[in-house]
């Protein structure tokens, strides 16, 4: 009886002793901000996406935070080049058609007459990093592919690998999937932050060879991918945006607690612009 009274005397006092504290008052809106996000590789022409910040629980349209009248400035080691245009469907693009060139850092300034202005760190766009070849092949029913690639000993590289296919069997359908098996599994050492992921830490200055894992024969047999395609891609990544991979693959899913921490390289406002070069390798079925 004694517990018992201690527990609900402990109660109370816990009860009495908390508060809860708003959401809004834990984690403020820092007032609108201008967001900015961009992926730049040479075989696009440079375009951005340029918007307001908002509050956690403001119902906001797309079209409300949107900034059309904002000015983008695009720079090429430092060395401006061009006013980007807006254009209908809610980016800025390059009038000159511009593709970023390999080796080159580029960044953006933004301003708006009614927000503080913004600034992107200077980005470098990656070195081309060709696939020197595959073999795709089908084995006991199942879809395998094997491929090799040469790392440059000169730098620092981060890549991405990625499967992803189509095929008109049936009613057709688009599947798409990240091989597993870069590296031997206990070679943490390899800095394989995801599926698909890494850092050259393991094949730095050498030619690699990898097999990808294998398509699920038990969803999609290797007999239904016929009159299909399947699409190889091998991403030579700048280092914030295999930093913001990491940072999001180590951040919980989202939720009702603390906001994850979001990647940004954008001074006084918010956003992420990030650099890479592709080699697609088109697999016809």
């Amino acid at each position: 009886m004694k517990i018992l009274n201690y527990l609900l005397f402990l109660s109370i006092i816990i009860a009495a002793c908390s508060k809860e504290i708003p959401y809004e008052e834990q984690f403020p809106f820092e007032g609108e901000k201008i967001v900015l996000f961009a992926e730049l590789n040479p075989d696009s022409i440079v375009q951005v996406s340029v918007s307001k910040s908002f509050g956690t629980f403001e119902g906001v349209l797309p079209d409300s935070v949107t900034l059309p009248d904002a000015q983008v400035e695009l720079y090429e080691n430092n060395t401006f080049l061009e006013v980007l245009e807006y254009t209908d469907n809610s980016f800025f693009v390059s009038t000159n058609e511009f593709r970023p060139i390999s080796g080159n850092s580029y960044h953006f300034k933004v301003s708006h007459p009614e927000l503080d202005s913004i600034e992107s760190i200077p980005e470098t766009v990656p070195d081309f990093v060709p696939i020197n070849d595959f073999n795709f092949y089908e084995e006991e029913g199942q879809a395998l592919i094997d491929f090799n690639f040469t790392d440059d000993g000169n730098q620092v590289n981060f890549y991405t690998v990625e499967l992803w296919g189509y095929s008109t069997f049936g009613s057709g359908f688009i599947w798409r999937y990240y091989p597993r098996n870069l590296f031997p599994q206990g070679d943490l050492s390899c800095s394989l932050i995801n599926d698909n992921t890494f850092k050259d830490i393991c094949l730095n200055g050498e030619t690699k060879y990898f097999s990808a894992i294998r398509f699920d024969d038990e969803i999609f047999p290797a007999e239904e991918w016929r009159d299909g395609q399947i699409y190889f891609t091998l991403r030579s990544i700048s280092s914030t945006f295999y930093e913001d991979i990491k940072l999001a693959d180590s951040t919980p899913e989202p939720g009702f607690g603390v906001p994850p921490i979001t990647f940004s390289n954008v001074t006084g406002g918010y956003g992420r612009v990030f650099a890479y070069s592709e080699d697609v390798v088109v697999i016809q079925l």
